[in-house]
């Protein structure tokens, strides 16, 4: 093979890892005082009640529902228990 090839493949190399080394990817910081605690293990016996339960019925069409209006300049976004939409 040619030797180019051996060159761009080094430079490529040499360019991607100092990229990661010297520019490093913004990670958020943690809320002080905020205690993240692993998740309980789910039980058999626990996704079995799970699976029995049904979901909650949607509310009828009549029904006044909570919502979330995001007005932008661009558009305004209307969210409530049914969906969103714009």
């Amino acid at each position: 093979m040619d030797s180019r090839f051996f060159w761009l493949m080094s430079l490529a190399l040499v360019g991607l890892l100092g990229w990661s080394f010297f520019v490093p990817s913004e990670r958020p910081a943690p809320a002080p005082g905020a205690v993240t605690e692993p998740a309980p293990a789910a039980t058999p016996a626990a996704t079995a009640g799970a699976e029995a339960s049904a979901p909650s019925p949607a509310p009828a069409l009549g029904q006044p529902t909570k919502s979330v209006t995001v007005t932008t300049p661009h558009y305004v976004a209307v969210f409530d228990e049914r969906g969103g939409r714009l």
